[in-house]
């Protein structure tokens, strides 16, 4: 083999540098507006995962596993700013908000301060949706919640207080978690509408909101009320509450203090307590018969009611 170094002409120099060049343009580029395009796609498949350690090893294998950090902001800007945007293909889709979390998981160091400061920007904005946005970011990414600045904590515990959102009572749920919305989520809880309790989630339910169901219900005013509360929140309840809550509930209804007696909805939140909470038959009949409602007793064979 000839050891002379190979020293083409010109001419064939400027050929290999040109076929370079094409085979290089001719490739989809890794980074900009073709990967978030991409990694659109990914989060918008149906086949999406909705576990989020799923979703970060979905993302792992997309462009994202390797991006630099112009590709982390943007997939970031993209999911966020997306969602609240009626013109975008993000808008409101529930697997952005996973994507959300997973990218944090996946590159902390690479997309937490973006989504800091993409939280601060949503709970300082004048659009309501962005608002709700900005707060579930903060409840769904603690780091990222506890590093809100103080203008958007004061947006955050006015949110807690607004009655008009469907989320309140998931988010009141969370928020207490937060060391600095803590106070004001536990606040709030004690305005939470018969509405918005029927809408919390049932996986983990905290004492606070069971708590919150129970003055309701020991308060109820007339029949209708009481069958509303008890079917919407006291009976679903049942099984978190412990043996002074339903003492409580007892006793408001053998004073007269509430309208429960004789009422459809106090029958089936005994049935309830009797077979779905730890106090069983023989316990609820001992609050009762401790209260001088006898006639109330349930039998001991008593089967739930379909």
């Amino acid at each position: 083999m000839s050891a002379t170094p190979y020293t083409p002409s010109a001419e064939l120099a400027r050929l290999h540098i040109r076929s370079a060049l094409a085979l290089v343009l001719t490739q989809s580029p890794r980074q900009g507006k073709a990967a978030l395009e991409s990694l659109r796609t990914v989060v918008l498949s149906p086949y999406f995962p909705g576990d989020v350690a799923d979703a970060v090893e979905r993302l792992r294998s997309s462009e994202l596993g390797s991006a630099r950090p112009a590709l982390l902001n943007g997939f970031i800007d993209d999911l966020i700013f997306g969602w609240p945007d009626p013109s975008h293909p993000y808008y409101q889709k529930p697997p952005a908000l996973v994507a959300v979390e997973a990218a944090v998981e996946l590159n902390r160091a690479g997309t937490l301060p973006r989504v800091q400061a993409n939280m601060n920007k949503l709970l300082l904005g004048a659009d309501k949706l962005g608002v709700r946005l900005g707060v579930a970011i903060a409840l769904r990414v603690p780091d990222a919640g506890e590093a809100a600045s103080e203008p958007a904590r004061v947006v955050f515990r006015a949110w807690l207080k607004d009655t008009d959102s469907p989320f309140r009572g998931n988010g009141i749920c969370r928020a207490v978690t937060l060391s600095w919305a803590s106070a004001s989520a536990l606040e709030a809880a004690a305005t939470l509408t018969i509405k918005e309790l029927a809408m919390v989630s049932r996986t983990d339910i905290p004492a606070f909101v069971v708590q919150r169901a129970v003055d309701l219900f020991s308060s109820a005013s007339s029949w209708d009320e009481a069958n509303s509360i008890a079917d919407k929140a006291a009976i679903p309840f049942a099984p978190k509450m412990d043996a002074n809550q339903v003492g409580q509930i007892i006793a408001s209804a053998a004073s007269g203090q509430s309208d429960l007696l004789s009422s459809g909805g106090f029958k089936r939140f005994l049935r309830a307590i009797a077979h779905e909470n730890p106090l069983g038959t023989p316990g609820i009949n001992a609050m009762l018969e401790s209260q001088g409602l006898e006639h109330h007793l349930l039998p001991t064979d008593q089967t739930p009611e379909t």
